[in-house]
């Protein structure tokens, strides 16, 4: 009687072992998803970053570049005036 007992409790331990370990593992698949998708949004945020950064060094450089030709023109324009 006893070792059917005895039996029957070592077997509920192992199943709850067993469970749990199953548990373990769906655990760690869905985190080694989890990191890895996050891992890629991480590098397209990097690249975006980039991108946006050469798009305003751009934008700058082309500002700058018209600002000089406007005032190379003013410059021209007030040397005809003063002519």
């Amino acid at each position: 009687m006893w070792l059917k007992f005895l039996v029957l409790v070592w077997l509920k331990h192992v199943i709850c072992v067993l469970w749990l370990v199953v548990l373990m593992g769906l655990v760690g698949g869905r985190l080694k998803m989890v990191y890895q998708s996050l891992r890629e949004k991480i590098e397209m945020e990097d690249l975006i970053n980039k991108e946006f950064e050469n798009y305003k060094r751009k934008a700058l450089d082309k500002q700058m570049k018209l600002s000089r030709e406007l005032q190379n023109e003013r410059n021209k324009m007030a040397e005809m005036r003063s002519a």
